[in-house]
């Protein structure tokens, strides 16, 4: 959750706070799980107040959904630590500002 906080917090700084008037968070499986925690930590936090929260097909075990992640993590770990996750977060969170730019 804080990790996602601060993703959030660096794509509001880079739209600019004025231009964004409210923040719903939609999340499937174990991100139906992880909306609603991240919510929580960032209004706690007083990092940005989240005005609703839609999960969806949340696991019923949690547990499962952590593990077939972590799995899913150690195949492609390489592609990450070593190609360099900065530069695909960076990237991404320019396409979502192009994408507010032309759809605002």
């Amino acid at each position: 959750a804080q990790t996602m906080v601060d993703m959030v917090a660096e794509g509001i700084r880079r739209i600019g706070p004025e231009r964004i008037s409210t923040i719903h968070f939609v999340g499937e499986s174990y991100g139906g799980f992880l909306a609603p925690a991240t919510a929580v930590y960032a209004f706690e936090n007083g990092r940005f107040r989240v005005e609703s929260v839609l999960s969806v097909s949340v696991p019923f075990h949690i547990g499962n959904a952590i593990a077939a992640l972590d799995g899913m993590a150690d195949e492609h770990e390489t592609a990450f630590f070593e190609g360099g996750c900065g530069s695909l977060m960076q990237n991404f969170l320019r396409t979502v500002g192009f994408l507010f730019e032309v759809f605002s």
